[in-house]
């Protein structure tokens, strides 16, 4: 989600107002591309006020998507990975014939 990370901080801000949400008291996580969202948010709140949630919880998190675009890094397209796959389904499926 583009720009996540910008409204997540406008809603804080918006909640810490009188009345509402410390925002010394806000955990943020995620997991997998989420928690490239959770990570951004915390990097831009330091780098616009310099608050920082009370924790940060990421779990997986995609921090860098570059490795995405190259193929050669990619275990489900590598032929070695393929060949081993291959040779474990034809010797489960002779198992079952």
């Amino acid at each position: 989600m583009p720009g996540g990370d910008r409204r997540l901080s406008r809603r804080l801000d918006l909640a810490a107002g009188p009345g509402g949400v410390d925002p010394a008291w806000v955990a943020v996580g995620e997991q997998s591309a989420g928690g490239g969202l959770a990570a951004a948010l915390v990097r831009r709140l330091h780098d616009e006020s310099g608050r920082q949630p009370l924790a940060q919880r990421l779990f997986c998190p995609m921090l860098d998507d570059r490795t995405a675009a190259r193929r050669d890094l990619d275990p489900f397209h590598g032929e070695d990975l393929a060949r081993a796959y291959l040779a474990a389904a034809r010797s489960w499926l002779r198992a079952r014939t």
